[in-house]
C-alpha cells in the first residue's frame, strides 16, 4: 500500500510540473517564482498591459465614432452609445478604485470629498459596515463620473418619455443624487442598473475581453506590487485585512497622507500608462 502511494504522489507530482497550464492570450504571467530575477508578479487572471491598452483604445475609438452619428429621434443608436460609454466609466472607475465586481461601480456624490479625493466605497459589506473602506480617487476619474452624470441628464431628457424604468431608476436616487447610477438600455428601452454579468456580456461581445469583471483588482495590486508601493496601502486600497489590522480605526498606524500620496505616486502612472482618460458623453454641449 505504501508502494502504491508514493507511485501515485509521483505521478501527481509529473504531471503538475510537465503539463503546462492553459493560458488566455490576454492574461499575464503567473507570480514570479523567488530567485528568479523577475520583477512580475501576479496570478493567473492578470490581464496584460497590452490587452488593457488594447480595450481603453478600442472603447475610446467607439465613443468617439459612435458619438458623431447620435441622433435623439433614433433610439437604437443612443443605445448603442449609451452602452459603450456606460462600459467605458465601469471600467474606469473599476481600474481607478478597485471596486470589487459585487455591484454596479457606481459613487454617490455624497461618498467623495472632491478637495482630497478621498471616497467611501461600499462594495462588498455586510449591515456593520466593517467592510466598508476608504479610498483615494484619481482626480481624471472623478472628471469622468462628472461627464457620466451629464450625459445621462441628457439622455433622460431624450428617451424618459419613453422608459418609465429609467424614470424610476432616477426617482429612487434622490434629488441630490440623480444621474449617478451605471444603468444599461435593452430594445425596448428598459432601464436597469448593470451588473458584472451585463458588463462582462458587453466587453466580451463588443471588444473581445473574456475576463472576469474582477480581473482588474489582479492587475492594479500586482502592478503596485511592482512599482513599490507599500503593501499597507495596496492592503487598505483593496479592502484586504483582518480582524486587528483595519487601517481606519482608533488605533491604526496608516496615514490618510501618506496613504493618499503612495496612490498618487503609484497608481497615477498605471492608469495613464494604459490610456485612460475622462471622456465627455452626450453632456457635449456640440451633441445635437
Amino acid at each position: 500500500l505504501r508502494e502504491v502511494y508514493r507511485h501515485t504522489c509521483s505521478l501527481i507530482q509529473s504531471y503538475g510540473t510537465t503539463v503546462p497550464p492553459k493560458q488566455n492570450s490576454i492574461v499575464g504571467p503567473r507570480l514570479a517564482q523567488p530567485g528568479s530575477g523577475s520583477r512580475m508578479a501576479g496570478t493567473s487572471l492578470r490581464p496584460k498591459q497590452e490587452a488593457v491598452r488594447s480595450l481603453v483604445k478600442a472603447m475610446q475609438f467607439q465613443i468617439r465614432q459612435q458619438l458623431d452619428t447620435v441622433n435623439p429621434a433614433v433610439h437604437w443608436r443612443l443605445r448603442r452609445f449609451h452602452e459603450t460609454y456606460t462600459a467605458y466609466t465601469s471600467m474606469f472607475v473599476n481600474f481607478a478604485t478597485t471596486y470589487r465586481a459585487v455591484r454596479d461601480p457606481s459613487f454617490l456624490r455624497a461618498q467623495i470629498n472632491r478637495q482630497t479625493g478621498m471616497a467611501v466605497l461600499k462594495d462588498k459589506d455586510y449591515v456593520d459596515g466593517y467592510n466598508t473602506r476608504v479610498i483615494w480617487v484619481w482626480e481624471e476619474c472623478i472628471r469622468q463620473m462628472d461627464f457620466y452624470r451629464a450625459h445621462t441628464e441628457r439622455l433622460f431628457s431624450m428617451i424618459a418619455p419613453f422608459s418609465p424604468t429609467l424614470v424610476d431608476i432616477q426617482w429612487e436616487s434622490g434629488p441630490s443624487e440623480k444621474f449617478t447610477r451605471l444603468f444599461g438600455l435593452d430594445a425596448e428601452n428598459h432601464a436597469a442598473i448593470i451588473s458584472p454579468g451585463s458588463l462582462e456580456g458587453t466587453l466580451s461581445k463588443s471588444f473581445d475581453y473574456f475576463l472576469p469583471a474582477n480581473s482588474h483588482r489582479h492587475f492594479i495590486r500586482s502592478g503596485l506590487l511592482e512599482a513599490g508601493c507599500q503593501t499597507e496601502v495596496i492592503d487598505s486600497f483593496l479592502g484586504h485585512w483582518s480582524r486587528g489590522e483595519e487601517p481606519w480605526v482608533r488605533f491604526s498606524g496608516l496615514s490618510p497622507l501618506f496613504f493618499r500620496q503612495e496612490l498618487k505616486r503609484c497608481l497615477i502612472p498605471m492608469l495613464q500608462d494604459v490610456g485612460w482618460v475622462a471622456i465627455e458623453g452626450l453632456g457635449k454641449s456640440d451633441v445635437r
